[in-house]
C-alpha cells in the first residue's frame, strides 16, 4: 500500500464554461471528518482503547474513500472498522481505529485519508494518546485457608484495586497445587479507580500442606505479582485424645476415672453439640458414665471431659461414644470404650504402717534405704499379672529420693515386692528437712498412679575409725581360657561407730575381665560386716589367653573418703587338669546345723602324664570357714585318663557371705588351677514360739464387716443369723465380749453411693461400729437385748469400695485405738476369735505373713485364730472370685472358712462358736524341732521337764498342770535342718 501525507490544503474547482446566465455544478463530493482530532487519552499496556471517526459526504456527487493510512498499523495501532468506502449524497460513514500500547510513550501520529473530494483529496487527522503501565494492588498479601476438612471447600478473596482513571485488563494464573482454584475467567477488567473481587477456593482432597499462587499480570511487559496461598487438609476437624479410651483392668466395684480431650484441629469454630453412650441412647444399662459438655472450640482449642467406669462383675466391657459436632465432614464422631472387670489390684504401703516414708535424721553422704510394699491384692488368680511400669520421683518435687529396683515388675494375684526407696541428702539437707513424692504407675485401671511422701533430713556423722577388707588380695589363679569364676571379700566396720561407704566398684583403669555389682551407698554398723561378690569373667571382655590385674575400690566417706583398695589378679592359661564341678556352692543356711561336704574331681585330658604339685586352699574371706579333709599327697603324677578327688568342707561358723579359692599346681599350666568354694551363713536356727495362756470360758470376739456396694444381700442374711455367737456363748457360759468394725479405712472415693450410718462413713479404720455410739459398741452378757444389739451393729452400710479387713482388725487391736476407741474389749488372758464377713477378698497392702505374725504377737501361737465367711470354691456368682488371702490366714491360725454363699449363716456361726469356746490344753510348735535343745519357760522362768511333755505327733507341749491364765510361756527349740 502507498504510505502518503496529504498537503496543507487542497481545493477541487468545478469550472463551469459559458456565458452570461450559465450556472457551475460540482462533479466530486465533499468530505467532512469530525472530529479533528482522534485522542486516545491515556491506555495502559496490556490494554486496548478505540476511538470513531466519522466521515460526511456533504456535497451533491458521490464521496469515495480510497484509502486509510496511519503508522504503526498492525503494531500498536489497527482499523477495526474501515466503514463504507462509497458515500452517496449527504451520507457518512464511521472508521474504527483501536490503540494497543507496547511501551511506555505518547503517542503522535496522523490518520491519512484519500478521498475523491476534488477540494480535499487527502485529509490528514491527528492521532493522539499516551500508553501507561497501569498499576494493580494485591490485597491481601497472601491467603491463609488454615486447617479444612477434606472435601469441604473454603473460600477467600483476592482484592484487585485499580489505581488509575482507566480500565485495566488483568491476566490471572494459577501456579503449585491443582487443589486451589479461582471462581473467574484468565481476564478480568478492572473499573477505572475501582476495585475487583476475585473468589479462591481451597478444595483440599489429601491430608497435608498445600502451596500455590494467584499470578497476577496487569499487562504483558508488566512484572508479574503473586499472592502465595497456603493451606493444610485434614481428615477431621473435632479430635478426641486419646482415640480409644481403654480403662485396662479395674476390679470390681472399684471406681475407675479417666479423662480424654476434644481438640478442634481445623481453624473454623468448632461447635460440641452433644456427647451419649450407645447404651445410653439404646435404654441400656451400662457400667461407663460420661460427664457430658458442649463447647464452641476455636482453631486449637481443647475441652477435657471425664468418663467414669465401674464394672459390677468380672469380664470385659465395651461401649460407643457418640460426639455430635459442626464438623462439616464428620458431624458425628465414635470412640471407642472399653475396660475389663477384675485382673490386677494394686496397694502400695510404707514398711513401717505409717502414710509417709520418714528416714528421720540420717548422717550426711550416705544413702540409706527405707521399702514400700507393692501388692497385688487383685482378688482373681487368673488374671494377668499386676505390672509395676514405673517409680520416680514426682517432677517439681524433691530429687533426694528415688530407687534402683529393674522395671517392669510383675506381681501375680496374692503376692507383693518389697521395694526399696533411697535417700542420698547433699549439704543442704544438714538441719533441714527434704520432702518429696515418689508416684508408681502400673496396670491397674483404678489406679494408674499412686504416689507416696517421704521426707527426711541429715547431720554430720561420727568418724568411723576404719575398715577391713579380706582377703588382702583377690587371686583368680589361672582359669581355662575364657572361664571365669567368682569370689568374695568381707569388708568388717573395725570400730564401734557406722561407716559409710560409697561407690563400691572395680577401679578405673582395671582390666575389663573383672566387674562387680556397684554399690552406690552402704551403712556398715559398728563391729559388723558384709560379704561381696567380685568377678572374673574374660569371656564377657572377649579376651582371651594372658595375665589380668584390676582393683576392687570403695571410700569410708566419714573417713576423710578414705579409700580402699583390694588387688585383683587373674590368669587365662590352658592345663591338662580339667575340675568336675568347676564351682562349690554350699547354698545358704541358719546356723546350728553343722558342716556341709563336698568334692572336686580333677581328671588328665592331655595325652602325656601330669605332676601335680600342690593342693591348698587361698586366703579366706573369714579364718577356719573352709576345709581340705581329704587329698592325695604332694607331689604326685597324674596318667592320661585318670583322675583325683579333693575332698572340701564348709564348716558355716561365720555369718554372712564367705568364700576361698582352691588352687591346684600342675606343671602344664602357667598358675594355680582355681575352683571358688562358697557358702552363706543366713541366720541363728534357734527358734522362740511364744504362747498366753487363756482363761476357760473366757473369749473375745472381732467381726470384721464388708461395708462395700455388693453386700446387700450378705448384710441381710447376718442380720438374722449373727445371732447365734449369743446364744452359743451364753448356752455354754462364756464370758463374751463381741465388737463389730468394717473393712473401710480410708473414706469412700465414690460419691455416688449412699452414705454408710454408724458417724464415720464408712471410714471406721478399726474403730468399733458404731462410732458415733448410737447403739453399745462391745456387746456381753450384761447388755441388755444383746443379740438384737448385735444384729444391728453389722448393719454397716453399702458405700465402700476398697475392702481392708486384714488391716482393720490390726488397727483396731493396737494402739491408740485398744486403749483409746475401742477400750474395754481386748483381755490379756482371753482367747481371740477374728470372723471377716466379706464378698471380695482382703486388700490390705501387707503380705498375709504379716497378719499371722501379728495375731500371733498378740495372743501366742494358737492364742487367735481368724476365721472367714467368703468364697472358699469360686462357685458365687455374686462375689468377685476366691478370697485367697483369707483363706490364707484362716488356715495358718487354725481358724474355720466357711462360704459366704450359704442361704443361712447360723451353721457357719455355730461351728466358729465351738472352736472360740472351746478350752486349750496345748501350744503347737511353729516348727519341728531337732530333739536337742527344747526349753520351755513360764513367765520368763525355766519350767522343769518334768512339769510338761512334748508330743511328736501333734508338734505339741502339753503341761501336767496347766500355768495359769495370762500367763505367756515360750519355748525355745532348734528347728530341724533341712
Amino acid at each position: 500500500m502507498r504510505r502518503w501525507f496529504p498537503s496543507v490544503s487542497a481545493t477541487l474547482a468545478l469550472l463551469l464554461a459559458g456565458c452570461g446566465t450559465e450556472m457551475v455544478f460540482p462533479v466530486s463530493g465533499v468530505a467532512e471528518v469530525e472530529p479533528a482530532v482522534l485522542d486516545f487519552g491515556r491506555v495502559a499496556l496490556g490494554s486496548t482503547a478505540t476511538r470513531e471517526l466519522k466521515v460526511h459526504n456533504r456535497g451533491r456527487a458521490p464521496l469515495q474513500l480510497k484509502e486509510i493510512a496511519i503508522e504503526g498499523l498492525g503494531e500498536d495501532i489497527e482499523i477495526v472498522n474501515r466503514g463504507t468506502e462509497q458515500l452517496g449524497a449527504g451520507q457518512s460513514t464511521v472508521l474504527a481505529v483501536r490503540f494497543s500500547p507496547q511501551e511506555e510513550a505518547i503517542l503522535e501520529r496522523q490518520l491519512g485519508l484519500e478521498l475523491t473530494d476534488e477540494e480535499r483529496p487527502e485529509v490528514a487527522v491527528p492521532v493522539t494518546g499516551i500508553g501507561v503501565r497501569p498499576r494493580v494492588s494485591l490485597e491481601p498479601a497472601s491467603l491463609d485457608f488454615g486447617r479444612i476438612e477434606l472435601n469441604v471447600p473454603e473460600d477467600r478473596t483476592v482484592t484487585l484495586r485499580n489505581e488509575f482513571d482507566m480500565p485495566v485488563d488483568v491476566r490471572l494464573g494459577r501456579r503449585g497445587d491443582v487443589q486451589y482454584s479461582y471462581g473467574s475467567g484468565d481476564v478480568v477488567t478492572v473499573p477505572p479507580l475501582g476495585s475487583l473481587d476475585v473468589p479462591v477456593t481451597f478444595l483440599p482432597e489429601r491430608t497435608g500442606r498445600a502451596d500455590a499462587q494467584v499470578a497476577v499480570m496487569p499487562c504483558p511487559t508488566c512484572v508479574e505479582q503473586v499472592v502465595p496461598m497456603t493451606g493444610v487438609g485434614i481428615d477431621q476437624a473435632l479430635v478426641v485424645n486419646p482415640p480409644v479410651i481403654d480403662f485396662g483392668f479395674v476390679p470390681v466395684d472399684r471406681g475407675a476415672t479417666r479423662q480424654f480431650t476434644v481438640t478442634n484441629a481445623g481453624s473454623k469454630v468448632l461447635e460440641v453439640r452433644s456427647m451419649q453412650l450407645a447404651s445410653e441412647a439404646a435404654g441400656r444399662g451400662s457400667d461407663f458414665r460420661i460427664e457430658p459438655k458442649t463447647a464452641q472450640l476455636a482453631e486449637g482449642e481443647q475441652i477435657a471431659v471425664t468418663i467414669h467406669f465401674t464394672p459390677g462383675s468380672k469380664g470385659e466391657r465395651t461401649d460407643t461414644l457418640h460426639i455430635e459436632s459442626s464438623s462439616e465432614r464428620m458431624p458425628t464422631s465414635a470412640v471407642a470404650v472399653r475396660g475389663v472387670g477384675g485382673g490386677p489390684e494394686i496397694k502400695v504401703t510404707v514398711r513401717d504402717g505409717t502414710d509417709c516414708i520418714d528416714f528421720g535424721r540420717v548422717p550426711f553422704g550416705s544413702r540409706p534405704y527405707r521399702y514400700i510394699t507393692i501388692s497385688n491384692i487383685g482378688a482373681d488368680p487368673g488374671a494377668p499379672d499386676l505390672q509395676v511400669t514405673n517409680i520416680f520421683p514426682v517432677p517439681g518435687a524433691s530429687p533426694l529420693f528415688g530407687t534402683d529396683v529393674e522395671l517392669p515388675i510383675n506381681i501375680p494375684t496374692g503376692q507383693a515386692v518389697d521395694v526399696a526407696i533411697w535417700y542420698e541428702p547433699n549439704e543442704l539437707s544438714i538441719g533441714n528437712v527434704d520432702e518429696g513424692m515418689i508416684a508408681v504407675t502400673s496396670n491397674d485401671g483404678s489406679q494408674p498412679e499412686i504416689r507416696v511422701c517421704t521426707s527426711g533430713t541429715a547431720g554430720e556423722p561420727p568418724p568411723c575409725d576404719g575398715l577391713e577388707i579380706t582377703p588382702g588380695v583377690v587371686d583368680f589363679g589361672s582359669m581355662d581360657e575364657r572361664r571365669g569364676a567368682a569370689l568374695s571379700v568381707k569388708i568388717r566396720n573395725v570400730g564401734s561407730d557406722a561407716c559409710i561407704i560409697r561407690d563400691l566398684n572395680v577401679a578405673e583403669g582395671s582390666d575389663p575381665v573383672f566387674w562387680t555389682t556397684p554399690i552406690p551407698s552402704h551403712t556398715i554398723l559398728g563391729g559388723t560386716w558384709f560379704g561381696w561378690d567380685v568377678y572374673f569373667d574374660p569371656a564377657r571382655a572377649n579376651a582371651g589367653l594372658g595375665d589380668w590385674t584390676g582393683e576392687l575400690e570403695v571410700f569410708a566417706i566419714n573417713q576423710g573418703n578414705t579409700r580402699y583398695a583390694v588387688p585383683l589378679v587373674a590368669k587365662s592359661a590352658d592345663g591338662c587338669l580339667v575340675p568336675e564341678p568347676r564351682f562349690i556352692d554350699f547354698g545358704d543356711d541358719p546356723a546350728g546345723c553343722g558342716t556341709r561336704s563336698d568334692a572336686v574331681t580333677f581328671t588328665n585330658v592331655c595325652s602325656v602324664p601330669v605332676t601335680v604339685t600342690d593342693i591348698s586352699l587361698g586366703e579366706p574371706t573369714s579364718e577356719d570357714e573352709f576345709q581340705i579333709t581329704d587329698a592325695p599327697a604332694t607331689p604326685f603324677v597324674v596318667a592320661p585318663t585318670e583322675g583325683f578327688p579333693v575332698a572340701v568342707e564348709w564348716l558355716s561358723q561365720n555369718r554372712g557371705l564367705n568364700s576361698v579359692p582352691l588352687y591346684v599346681s600342675e606343671d602344664s599350666r602357667d598358675g594355680p588351677l582355681m575352683v571358688p568354694l562358697r557358702g552363706e551363713l543366713t541366720e541363728e536356727g534357734r527358734v522362740q514360739d511364744e504362747f498366753v495362756q487363756h482363761a476357760p470360758n473366757k473369749t473375745d470376739i472381732l467381726l470384721v464387716v464388708d461395708n462395700s456396694a455388693t453386700m446387700r444381700e450378705e448384710q441381710g442374711r447376718l442380720l438374722t443369723s449373727v445371732g447365734t455367737l449369743v446364744d452359743e456363748a451364753a448356752f455354754r457360759g462364756i464370758d463374751y465380749r463381741i465388737a463389730v468394725t468394717t473393712t473401710g479405712i480410708r473414706p469412700p472415693s465414690d460419691p455416688t453411693l449412699p452414705a454408710c450410718p454408724g458417724g464415720a462413713n464408712g471410714a471406721e479404720a478399726g474403730r468399733f461400729f458404731p462410732v458415733d455410739g448410737s447403739r453399745p459398741r462391745i456387746i456381753t452378757g450384761a447388755t441388755p437385748n444383746g443379740r438384737q444389739v448385735l444384729a444391728e451393729n453389722t448393719q454397716v452400710g453399702l458405700c465402700h469400695q476398697q475392702e481392708e479387713g486384714m488391716q482393720a482388725m490390726r488397727l483396731a487391736l493396737t494402739e491408740p485405738l485398744r486403749s483409746g476407741s475401742n477400750a474395754g474389749f481386748l483381755r490379756d488372758d482371753a482367747n481371740l476369735s477374728v470372723i471377716f464377713i466379706s464378698e471380695e477378698d482382703d486388700h490390705s497392702g501387707f503380705p498375709v505373713n504379716e497378719y499371722v505374725t501379728f495375731l500371733n504377737g498378740l495372743k501366742g501361737v494358737g492364742g487367735a485364730r481368724a476365721n472367714a465367711i467368703v468364697d472358699v470354691n469360686n462357685l458365687c456368682s455374686q462375689t468377685s472370685g476366691v478370697a485367697h488371702r483369707y483363706l490364707q490366714l484362716v488356715g495358718a491360725t487354725g481358724g474355720i472358712p466357711s462360704s459366704i454363699c450359704a442361704p443361712n449363716f447360723a451353721g457357719t456361726f455355730s461351728g466358729i462358736a465351738t472352736q472360740a469356746f472351746a478350752p486349750r490344753d496345748g501350744f503347737t510348735l511353729s516348727q519341728t524341732p531337732d530333739g536337742t535343745g527344747l526349753e520351755v519357760l513360764v513367765n520368763g522362768v525355766v519350767s522343769p521337764q518334768s512339769a510338761w511333755t512334748y508330743d511328736a505327733g501333734s508338734n505339741t507341749i502339753r503341761f501336767a498342770n496347766p500355768p495359769a491364765a495370762g500367763s505367756r510361756i515360750r519355748v525355745n527349740y532348734t528347728a530341724t535342718c533341712r
